[in-house]
């Protein structure tokens, strides 16, 4: 009976351990888990930048070919 509180007592302490260990390691990775989320947040920015200037790019290509076919048709005709 003794040993099976000793037991008790020896694993309670170990959780407890534990529980401080991966509470510390929490600590120490919560800069680099913050760096990683900012990376990640300016990376979707910057897909979404380009995104936007591509289709602004395309749209003033396709406006600009539709003002020069304009211009064709008035001095052609």
């Amino acid at each position: 009976m003794i040993d099976k509180i000793q037991n008790t007592a020896n694993l309670c302490e170990a959780i407890d351990r534990l529980i401080l260990a991966i509470e510390s390691l929490h600590a120490d990775l919560r800069p680099e888990i913050k760096k990683t989320a900012t990376l990640e947040r300016r990376k979707q920015e910057a897909k979404e930048i380009r995104s936007a200037a591509e289709e602004a790019v395309r749209g003033r290509k396709l406006k600009n070919s539709a003002i020069s076919s304009d211009n064709k048709t008035v001095t052609g005709g």
